[in-house]
């Protein structure tokens, strides 16, 4: 009999606040069809992912270390259309810079579980 049980949303959260990523981690792990890859607080270690990590998505906290630097990787990255990244800021303000520079989602900080779930799952699916 053959395994029906789809593979789970696979994520990578990037995120410079070490409770954020612990919160986060706890909320995803917790949720029926959703796994963490990875959690870190380093843009470099996204830019330097290998095929081994296969995320479905990416959360990108567009503040780690400035949104500059977040954008710009959000922007490299969506170039590369490799990985999906759903961008996240405590800023609101910055998310139409984030759907422009390629994010398939914004969320702001405070979003509620139900709410932060959905666009992984709906990133991830497009």
């Amino acid at each position: 009999m053959s395994n029906l049980t789809p593979d789970p949303t696979r994520v990578i959260i990037v995120d410079r606040d070490p409770r954020v990523r612990r919160a986060l981690r706890a909320l995803i792990e917790a949720a029926p069809g959703f796994s963490v890859a990875r959690d870190t607080p380093s843009l470099a270690d996204v830019e330097a992912l290998d095929g081994r990590q296969r995320p479905s998505v990416i959360l990108l906290d567009l503040m780690a270390p400035n949104p500059r630097d977040g954008l710009a990787l959000l922007a490299h990255l969506a170039g590369e259309g490799t990985h999906p990244i759903v961008a996240m800021s405590t800023r609101s303000g910055l998310r139409d810079a984030a759907l422009q520079a390629g994010a398939r989602g914004f969320l702001d900080k405070g979003e509620t579980p139900d709410r932060i779930l959905a666009a992984l799952k709906r990133a991830a699916i497009i």
